[in-house]
C-alpha cells in the first residue's frame, strides 16, 4: 500500500512539474510579441540619437513581424483593426525615417505604443471574459440525467458518497 502511494505521488509531481514546463514553453505567438518588444525598443534608441537607419529597419521589421502566421492572437473584428492600426503606424513610422522627421517618428512611435497597450488590454479583457463565461462544473453535473449517480453531487439533499 504504501509503495503504491509513493508511485502515485510521484506520478502526481511528475504531471504537475511538465504542466508547468508547458505554460512556460514560449509558444510562437509569445516569440513574436518578445520579438516585436525588441524592435520597438531598438525604435526608440533610434528616435533618442537620431538614427533613422535605425529607425526604419526596426520598422520594417516591426512591419514583417505582423504578417507571420502567430502574430495572430485573436481572430475577432477588433483585433483585426487593432492589427490594421498597428500597420498603419508602421508605415507613418517609417516614412518620417526615410524624411528624417524626427517629430513625426516620435508621435508615430507614440501612436504605435498606445496601439500596443490597447491592443494587449483587449485581448487581456478577452480572455477575462472568457474565464467568467467558461461553464463549471455544477453546470455540467447538472446537465446529467438524474438517475447518475453524480447528477446529485454538491446537492444539500445528497449524502451518499461516491469513489
Amino acid at each position: 500500500m504504501k509503495t503504491k502511494l509513493v508511485l502515485l505521488g510521484t506520478a502526481l509531481l511528475l504531471a504537475l512539474i511538465n504542466l508547468i514546463a508547458q505554460t512556460r514553453s514560449t509558444s510562437p505567438t509569445k516569440e513574436l510579441m518578445r520579438q516585436k518588444l525588441d524592435h520597438a525598443q531598438s525604435v526608440l534608441e533610434g528616435i533618442t540619437l537620431e538614427n533613422f537607419d535605425l529607425i526604419a529597419g526596426h520598422a520594417a521589421k516591426l512591419g514583417a513581424l505582423s504578417q507571420e502566421a502567430g502574430w495572430r492572437a485573436g481572430d475577432t473584428p477588433e483585433y483585426a483593426e487593432h492589427s490594421a492600426i498597428f500597420r498603419r503606424n508602421i508605415e507613418a513610422l517609417k516614412k518620417a525615417a526615410r524624411e528624417r522627421n524626427l517629430d513625426s517618428a516620435t508621435l508615430a512611435y507614440t501612436k504605435l505604443t498606445f496601439n500596443c497597450v490597447e491592443c494587449h488590454k483587449y485581448l487581456r479583457n478577452r480572455k477575462i471574459a472568457a474565464v467568467t463565461e467558461s461553464p463549471t462544473l455544477s453546470d455540467f453535473l447538472a446537465g446529467l440525467p438524474e438517475d447518475t449517480p453524480w447528477a446529485t453531487y454538491g446537492k444539500a439533499d445528497a449524502v451518499t458518497c461516491y469513489y
